[in-house]
């Protein structure tokens, strides 16, 4: 856990691993072991700092995934210059659930539980590592596939005798309970 605002004593207390201090620093990365990691989430409400972080981070390790929420819809294609990979649009996706609400609620309940996961199912994805056929690609009990994923576009009709390239994702719903 990193931040600038932790209750250090409290986190002390409960054995939290933590790092205090300004996430657009350098000082403050470096301590964290930024250069050797993978993935940074940016879980932030200012977009601002968000951005800043994301370019701190980016200057000392070029090749992490960063993944971070956005407030404002307008701020997204300033973080995807920042070097921000995944973002996560709140408007975006509560003004869409809002919209859905109105006229497809069950959609909603769909969607909520899909990605809150408690109970129900689950969304999952399975990445193709070399060429094979779809009906080859061992499913759970209780799995199915719902769609495949390649170069930024989803696929929703295919036949179970299709053969994936390297690169494909195939996206799968899952029976939680």
């Amino acid at each position: 856990m990193v931040g600038s605002e932790l209750d250090q004593a409290e986190r002390n207390a409960r054995e939290i691993p933590h790092i205090s201090g300004d996430l657009t620093k350098s000082e403050t990365l470096n301590r964290c072991g930024i250069e050797d990691a993978k993935t940074m989430m940016i879980p932030l409400e200012n977009d601002s700092e968000t951005i800043m972080i994301a370019l701190a981070t980016r200057g000392l390790n070029p090749g992490i995934k960063i993944i971070a929420t956005c407030e404002a819809r307008e701020h997204v294609e300033m973080m995807r210059g920042a070097g921000i990979d995944h973002i996560i649009s709140y408007a975006e996706l509560s003004g869409r659930l809002l919209a859905h609400a109105v006229t497809e609620p069950v959609v909603v309940d769909f969607i909520m539980d899909a990605t809150t996961s408690v109970e129900g199912f689950d969304l999952k994805q399975i990445k193709v590592g070399e060429k094979t056929r779809l009906a080859d690609i061992p499913l759970g009990a209780g799995e199915k596939e719902i769609a495949l994923y390649k170069s930024g576009r989803f696929i929703f009709e295919f036949a179970a005798d299709i053969t994936l390239d390297e690169g494909y994702y195939l996206v799968v719903i899952a029976s939680s309970c």
